[in-house]
């Protein structure tokens, strides 16, 4: 065990990021939305939410009867949501409660915007065109550019993204989701004309088809795609798949690839293997150490974090280079948990697999972000407000860290990183906050 004190002073004097606090436990929708005084529903939020703020969502079941929520959605319809960002904090389910219809709209006017680690859950499945998050509309009134969803989980939800035809939608980063046990396909991109990234998002049990992109110029990288009718299907240009549809991973489906896009088949430069999964029949699918998708993805992506909210990407099969692995979860050896203690001691756990991993380095900023270094994992941090420690010893690492009074919303995000003083290399760790 090894244990530091240290104090931690708020850095106050820059202005704060416009915010919005929603706790389906102790909010109200009368509420101002502030961390003390939080809204109840994401309908209320969205409602209010101008460009640029953030929308952190405490844990939580949100849904009709729970919280008031009024599906679907609104996410730059009527009101201009660009660069929102919608973050869930800790297990946030959006339950449709097997109600009908679509649970998100994606208008025109949240270009920029970004939807985190939200859980969209339990919906009807007999309604062939519903979904969890549409985007446009079939007549081609468009949608918003550059939008980033991350981290989500589809579960027993009918269809869950799609993104419709008549106007091309464009700058879409759909990366490290889970979809699993859906009544229909997975993600639907009908337009010939747009441009998205598919990648590194894990697919199970899609009675239809895990993937649908007509995109001429869209990415499919680093998917894991088992037990669906088929796994990607596209009419795009043919001649650029083989660039722009690889390094995923085909496994137990009916088809693997379907339509114009594929005169050959699964073109090469993909996988056909079991990812060895750790659990499927308990949804845990995470990657077993032996398996082969490990280090097995293309690095030329947008990398940030997985579904555990560890960094993109680790040296899982520690042979000195860091590619990522394929699908939604990265398979790493340092763990990072938080604890506050009475309001004054944040204590800090870094536990790691890996034996020859005797020296950590731990960062602690105020709020998340990305710094990608060449040749290291990603640093998950703000870098305005990154404090570093870095100490040796045997495993696993307890800190101990003194903290002023922190005011109603303050956070602390730690990131741990294992050095291997053998092969010289950084091994990333996973994220944890810590919540006032």
């Amino acid at each position: 065990m090894f244990r530091l004190t240290a104090s931690l002073v708020l850095l106050l004097a820059f202005a704060p990021a416009q915010e919005l606090w929603v706790d389906a436990g102790t909010g109200s929708d009368t509420n101002p939305g502030s961390a003390s005084l939080p809204l109840r529903s994401i309908t209320a939020a969205l409602a209010v939410a101008v460009p640029g703020t953030t929308i952190f969502v405490r844990a939580g079941t949100y849904s009709v009867t729970a919280t008031g929520e009024v599906f679907p959605l609104q996410f730059g319809n009527g009101r201009a949501h660009d660069g929102v960002t919608l973050l869930g904090l800790g297990s946030v389910v959006v339950d449709f409660a097997n109600g009908r219809g679509n649970g998100m709209r994606v208008g025109t006017m949240a270009n920029g915007a970004r939807i985190s680690n939200l859980t969209f859950a339990n919906m009807d499945k007999t309604d062939w065109w519903t979904a969890a998050i549409s985007a446009g509309t079939y007549n081609g009134s468009g949608a918003a550019t550059f939008f980033e969803l991350d981290r989500c989980r589809f579960v027993d939800v009918n269809r869950g993204i799609i993104l419709w035809q008549g106007v091309p939608i464009t700058g879409w980063a759909i990366h490290d989701n889970l979809f699993v046990d859906l009544g229909n396909d997975g993600i639907d991109e009908f337009d010939p004309g747009s441009a998205n990234e598919i990648t590194n998002n894990t697919f199970v049990n899609t009675p239809q088809l895990g993937v649908l992109a007509d995109g001429n110029a869209t990415r499919i990288v680093n998917n894991v795609l088992v037990g669906c009718r088929v796994g990607i299907a596209s009419s795009g240009n043919a001649g650029a798949a083989a660039a722009r549809i690889t390094s995923n991973d085909f496994f137990g489906n009916t088809l693997d690839v379907q339509g114009a896009a594929f005169p050959g088949g699964v073109p090469p430069g993909n996988l056909t293997v079991d990812p060895r999964f750790v659990n499927p029949p308990t949804r845990d699918f995470r990657l077993q150490a032996t398996s082969a998708l490990i280090d097995a993805g293309d690095p030329r992506v947008f990398l940030r974090a997985d579904l555990d909210d560890a960094p993109r990407a680790i040296d899982g099969n520690q042979d000195g280079t860091l590619p990522p692995d394929i699908g939604a979860y990265e398979f790493g050896f340092v763990n990072v948990t938080t604890n506050v203690v009475g309001g004054v001691v944040l204590t800090i756990d870094v536990t790691s697999t890996a034996p020859n991993l005797t020296t950590a380095l731990l960062l602690v900023a105020f709020d998340e972000g990305l710094i990608n270094l060449p040749g290291l994992s990603p640093i998950l941090l703000d870098p305005q407000t990154l404090i570093p420690f870095a100490f040796t010893g045997a495993m696993p690492w307890q800190i101990g860290l003194g903290i002023p009074a922190m005011p109603a919303g303050s956070r602390l995000v730690v990131q741990g990183f294992g050095f291997d003083p053998v092969n010289l290399r950084l091994i990333g760790g996973k994220r944890a906050r810590a919540q006032f």
